[in-house]
């Protein structure tokens, strides 16, 4: 501390460390009012409308069916070949997913023969009946600039976050499955780009 005092202290290099500090003070400041007017608006749900394309190639695909067989292999081998069916369905990417959105209202479509539901972000979950023939409850909410999407079956739950990139061009899905008979969630993501 002496030396700090002792060097502060001296004739030259004390004005010349305070002198550096007042030039330097104000280009701080500047650079970060910069950074705060440079910084994107908050994103809204209007923001997400729009036609994508899926643009992860083999690798994310691999990537997803290699989360299913690690789920599969920690399940009972008795259901083994029956759960890795159903869960590689999920999980094989749509080509183009399809975001329709009329004010608070989301219409998500992907996939040839999908029924198409419209959620009310932030409404309650609507009932609908699946590709299985088993009843959901979906439902829609918008955080921190993502749309949520939460899908609740009997045992299961689903939840997709759709992400887009600062500048909008990219939409990042990211799924996570939850079963009480998995050892832990199945999750992956998908990566696609407006059209």
């Amino acid at each position: 501390m002496s030396r700090v005092k002792n060097l502060l202290s001296n004739s030259v290099v004390g004005p010349l460390i305070l002198g550096v500090a007042l030039i330097t003070a104000p280009t701080v400041e500047a650079a970060a009012a910069d950074e705060v007017a440079e910084a994107p608006a908050e994103r809204t749900i209007a923001d997400y409308h729009g036609s994508y394309r899926y643009v992860g190639g083999e690798t994310e695909q691999e990537r997803a069916y290699a989360a299913v067989d690690e789920i599969v292999a920690n399940l009972n081998f008795l259901i083994r070949g029956m759960a890795g069916r159903m869960l590689r369905k999920p999980t094989t990417a749509v080509k183009v997913t399809k975001l329709d959105v009329e004010g608070e209202n989301v219409t998500i479509a992907g996939g040839v023969g999908k029924d198409l539901v419209t959620l009310h972000v932030g409404g309650p979950g609507i009932k609908y009946k699946g590709d299985d023939g088993k009843t959901y409850t979906m439902s829609m909410s918008f955080r921190s600039g993502k749309l949520v999407q939460k899908i609740v079956g009997h045992n299961s739950t689903t939840i997709k976050t759709y992400r887009l990139s600062e500048d909008g061009a990219r939409l990042k899905i990211k799924t996570k499955i939850s079963h009480p008979m998995m050892h832990k969630p199945l999750e992956y993501k998908f990566t696609y780009r407006r059209s």
